[in-house]
């Protein structure tokens, strides 16, 4: 499997092909056009490993994260709460 991710990362990469967007617009159409399972999966995922990806890349700059750091980024992103519980 590709490494697009850092390496403690490697379990979320199932999700990085469908789920990393170049923009808020592109995330925010994922999400409302995914069933909600589909969507409340990913983001279960994600909260397990949010506060380790916050941590790595809280002193990152943006134009200075690796493509894999960017990943992670663009994952972090792509979750919304709202109606997920």
């Amino acid at each position: 499997m590709k490494n697009n991710l850092p390496e403690d990362f490697a379990a979320l990469e199932c999700f990085v092909s469908e789920w990393v967007l170049p923009d808020s617009h592109a995330r925010s159409t994922k999400r409302f056009s995914t069933p909600y399972e589909d969507t409340k999966t990913f983001y279960d995922n994600m909260l397990g490993y949010a506060e380790m990806a916050l941590k790595l890349l809280r002193h990152r700059q943006i134009g200075e994260l690796s493509t894999q750091e960017e990943n992670l980024l663009e994952l972090m992103l792509a979750p919304q709460k709202s109606g997920l519980s």
